[in-house]
């Protein structure tokens, strides 16, 4: 019943390019600016906690690093870390792959 736009989304099943997307993605990335840091942090996350988002990655781009929250066995995001660099595995239905957190900058 809620509608938000995150930044960026990855599907790893087919759907219409130009139409709504109606099931939860499994991956979201929220680049932080001053005017949603807050509804990027607070809002956002508990809302893509509460739909089952595997993984919410919140970009920092003054501090050129991205904070990775995976969903855990009781459906709460736990903190995998910050990182300014290195490979990050995303393992999610339909796919999984590596990637590479330094070529955000």
């Amino acid at each position: 019943d809620t509608i938000v736009q995150p930044d960026i989304v990855v599907v790893c099943s087919p759907f219409d390019e130009g139409t709504f997307l109606y099931k939860t993605p499994e991956i979201i990335f929220e680049i932080l600016s001053q005017s949603t840091a807050g509804k990027d942090t607070n809002l956002k996350y508990e809302l893509y906690e509460n739909a089952g988002v595997k993984y919410y990655l919140i970009v920092h781009p003054r501090e050129k690093t991205v904070e990775v929250f995976v969903l855990d066995a009781n459906n709460k995001y736990k903190s995998e870390g910050t990182f300014a660099s290195g490979n990050y595995h995303f393992a999610i239905s339909g796919c999984s792959f590596d990637f590479d957190i330094s070529v955000i900058w």
